[in-house]
C-alpha cells in the first residue's frame, strides 16, 4: 500500500511539473532579450495603416526593417525585460493611426517616454555618466547633468520646487523653474536674459546670438510657429521640424525619413 501511495504522489508531481493544466503557468519569455523584444516591437509598429502609408512591400519586410532599426536603439548588453511591456504598449499606440506626434516620436526614435526603463546600465548610484542608459534606468536612475556640465551623475531624481535649494546631485527643478546653480528660480519670459536654454519660459529658447556684451549672454525667444521656415526639431514650439517646416505632428508618407525604418 505504502509503495503504491508513492507511485501515485511522483505520478502527481511529474503531471504538475510537466506544464499540464494543473501545473504552474509558463512564464511568458517574448520579451526576455533584445531580439525577442525588437521582434514584438516590429509587429506593434507595423500595422495596415503604417505599412499602406509608407508604401512598403508587405507587412513582413516591414517588421524585418523595424527590427533591425529597434536593435540600433536598445542595447543588448544591459536589456531588462521587466518594463518591456509598457514600451511595447506604446509604441503600439504611437503607430496606431500612422501619425506621430513630439511625444510619440520622442518613443519610436529615442526610447522616450514609456520606453525609457530598458536598459540596467553599467553605472551605480553617483557614479559619473553622459547619458541615462548608463544608469539603471529600469530601477528610474537616470544621468542628472547640472547646466554647463557634459556629465552628470547616476541619480534617481528628486522634484525641486520653485525657491527650493537644487545643488545636490539628485535635484532637478520642476518644469516651471530653472537652477541657478543654488535654487530653483522661475523661468523667465520672453525678452530676458539668458545663459542656457532651461533659464527660459517652456516655448522659448535662448538665443545667444542676440550677445552684445561678449559675456555669453542671450535673451529667450519664442520658438518658430507653426509652418515657419526651420533647420532642425528644437526651433519649433512643437518641436517638429519636417521638410524645414514647423508641424505639429509627422504624417506617415513614402517621402517620410520615419518610414525609411518600416
Amino acid at each position: 500500500m505504502k509503495k503504491s501511495l508513492f507511485l501515485l504522489f511522483a505520478a502527481g508531481s511529474l503531471a504538475a511539473c510537466s506544464g499540464g493544466g494543473t501545473g504552474p503557468k509558463n512564464v511568458d519569455d517574448t520579451l526576455r532579450n533584445q531580439a525577442s523584444f525588437c521582434g514584438q516591437w516590429a509587429k506593434a509598429a507595423c500595422n495596415d495603416n503604417v505599412v499602406s502609408n509608407c508604401d512598403e512591400q508587405d507587412t513582413d519586410a516591414c517588421i524585418a526593417n523595424q527590427e533591425s532599426f529597434c536593435e540600433t536603439l536598445v542595447p543588448s548588453t544591459g536589456y531588462s525585460s521587466k518594463r518591456a511591456k509598457d514600451c511595447i504598449d506604446a509604441v503600439r499606440a504611437a503607430y496606431a493611426d500612422a501619425e506621430l506626434d513630439a511625444a510619440e516620436l520622442d518613443v519610436v526614435l529615442r526610447l522616450g517616454g514609456d520606453c525609457a526603463h530598458l536598459v540596467a546600465g553599467p553605472y551605480k548610484m553617483g557614479e559619473v555618466c553622459s547619458e541615462p542608459n548608463d544608469c539603471d534606468t529600469v530601477h528610474d536612475y537616470t544621468c542628472v547633468i547640472k547646466a554647463g556640465d557634459t556629465t552628470g551623475t547616476c541619480q534617481i531624481p528628486t522634484i525641486q520646487q520653485n525657491g527650493e535649494p537644487c545643488d545636490g546631485l539628485a535635484m532637478v527643478c520642476n518644469a516651471e523653474a530653472y537652477c541657478d546653480g543654488e535654487n530653483c528660480l522661475v523661468r523667465k519670459a520672453a525678452g530676458k536674459t539668458c545663459s542656457y536654454d532651461a533659464m527660459c519660459e517652456d516655448g522659448d529658447v535662448c538665443n545667444i546670438s542676440d550677445d552684445t556684451t561678449g559675456d555669453g549672454s542671450g535673451t529667450c525667444t519664442a520658438k518658430l510657429a507653426l509652418r515657419a521656415t526651420c533647420t532642425e526639431d528644437s526651433d519649433c514650439a512643437s518641436n517638429i521640424c519636417l521638410a524645414g517646416k514647423c508641424t505639429s505632428k509627422v504624417v506617415l508618407t513614402a517621402e517620410s525619413s520615419v518610414c525609411e525604418n518600416l
